[in-house]
């Protein structure tokens, strides 16, 4: 009898386990209310901030702007924030220099800030020893002198340089080839250059035209201000025109049939002064060669800075913030040529992307 009220009790038990385990799965597949009622508000608030701050006319460059009235917005809750500009110049670079000291002294002196649409673009420029040479991603663009180019082995970086373009950085350079043996693994498969002669005639003139992939480049170049405070001209015109003399001292190409449109820089004769190439790796990061030309040319420098600024990549996180599942917001819009913010402007189309959320 024992036995048996034993037996019940057990079968009694399994029952009620098996009761609450069902009840558990049940209970747990119920939407949240309150987690979805969380996104529907930050999308209602996502769309008002994002919306009536672009009709105040907000300058979404403005990274002290931005953060300033979207905190105000958001005081008094947990809610993280983010914004990121598509097709935008970052404002403040840091700029490795793998180089010698004559080198880098001249990268830093002319390096110098400008302002384009109301931004200002800084560049923070620090030495690379070519004795403890490394590529760390926490620099925007390495500047590659002849403290790295010149060194006995510069093709056993090759692998560290394709990680580090992979990263979306950039890798600048300024070298003249005169002989096909200084056409090494590092020119050939991270620069994309060949040996080839062309013959140089007449002045150098920009290739790319208006909707060309590297055209920024040239925007930039024509808007950023040399120390004289002045732009050079041409842009909508007839484009600046640089003298050979002092720009082109090489006998190289672009390796790859059909990519004519990487010869940012060239003269009538064909012979490029500058060559550069986006999506490297996988699809990522930027590369800039130059021709080294005469280092007290002031259209040279601007160039160096214009090139400099386009390698970096052209997303910039104006208000960085982390959070978890966040719902995000898109706007685009241009900035006139006539730029409502305040000094040089610049025609720009842009894509703002506002991510709202909570840190967990």
């Amino acid at each position: 009898m024992k036995t048996k009220k034993a037996f019940i009790h057990v079968v009694e038990i399994v029952i009620i386990t098996l009761v609450v385990f069902i009840l558990v799965v049940q209970f747990s597949t119920v939407p949240r209310a309150r987690s979805d009622w969380e996104r529907a508000e930050l999308i209602s608030l996502g769309n008002d901030i994002i919306s009536v701050l672009d009709r105040k006319g907000i300058n979404w460059l403005n990274s002290t702007e931005v953060n300033r009235s979207i905190s105000r917005v958001l005081s008094g809750t947990n809610i993280m924030y983010d914004v990121t500009v598509y097709n935008a110049i970052q404002s403040n670079l840091s700029i490795g220099c793998i180089c010698n000291d004559q080198e880098y002294r001249l990268l830093k002196q002319n390096l110098t800030p400008f302002r384009i649409n109301g931004e200002k673009v800084e560049f923070n420029v620090y030495k690379i020893f070519p004795s403890r040479i490394s590529f760390p991603v926490v620099y925007d663009v390495i500047f590659l002198g002849d403290g790295f180019l010149t060194s006995s082995s510069p093709d056993l970086y090759v692998t560290e340089m394709k990680n580090y373009l992979k990263r979306g950085r950039g890798l600048v350079e300024m070298q003249d080839f005169t002989r096909m043996i200084q056409i090494t693994r590092v020119q050939s498969e991270v620069f994309k250059l060949q040996y080839g002669t062309a013959s140089t005639s007449g002045t150098l003139s920009f290739t790319p035209k208006p909707g060309d992939r590297f055209y920024n480049l040239v925007k930039y170049f024509h808007r950023i201000t040399n120390v004289t405070g002045n732009t050079y001209p041409g842009l909508y015109t007839t484009p600046y025109s640089f003298t050979a003399s002092g720009m082109l001292n090489n006998n190289v190409k672009a390796n790859a049939t059909g990519n004519d449109d990487r010869l940012i820089l060239r003269d009538s004769g064909g012979a490029p002064s500058m060559i550069a190439d986006e999506g490297v790796v996988d699809g990522f990061g930027r590369t800039v060669w130059m021709s080294k030309g005469d280092a007290n040319r002031e259209d040279r420098w601007v160039l160096t800075r214009a090139a400099i600024a386009w390698a970096a990549g052209d997303v910039y996180s104006v208000a960085p913030g982390f959070m978890a599942s966040p719902v995000t917001f898109s706007l685009f819009k241009s900035i006139p040529e006539s730029n409502p913010y305040g000094g040089v402007g610049m025609y720009q189309p842009l894509e703002v992307i506002l991510s709202l959320g909570y840190i967990f």
